[in-house]
């Protein structure tokens, strides 16, 4: 996984409530990159936050504690729910 996270230059990882209480997935793969991202400046991490909340201080106060990392600076919200098709007329 290590070396893996090395050689990529962007890391997508889908961080929801179960994500978050998983070790590995925190502690392998966010920490690793965000680590690497911080120290050499890649991989670029773009997380996908999904039902952590719709603001930032909901997500900030979601996620900080166990990953320390301040999702505010990239911030993108979500265009529409999943699932949810909208049709234009």
């Amino acid at each position: 996984m290590h070396r893996q996270l090395v050689a990529s230059v962007v890391v997508v990882p889908y961080l929801t409530p179960h994500a978050l209480t998983s070790d590995p997935v925190v502690e392998m793969e966010f920490r690793t990159a965000a680590s690497l991202q911080r120290n050499h400046g890649r991989p670029r991490l773009m997380p996908i936050l999904r039902n952590l909340g719709d603001d930032h201080a909901t997500v900030t106060a979601a996620t900080y504690d166990r990953l320390r990392y301040d999702f505010r600076a990239r911030w993108t919200g979500q265009i529409a729910p999943a699932g949810d098709v909208r049709r234009r007329c």
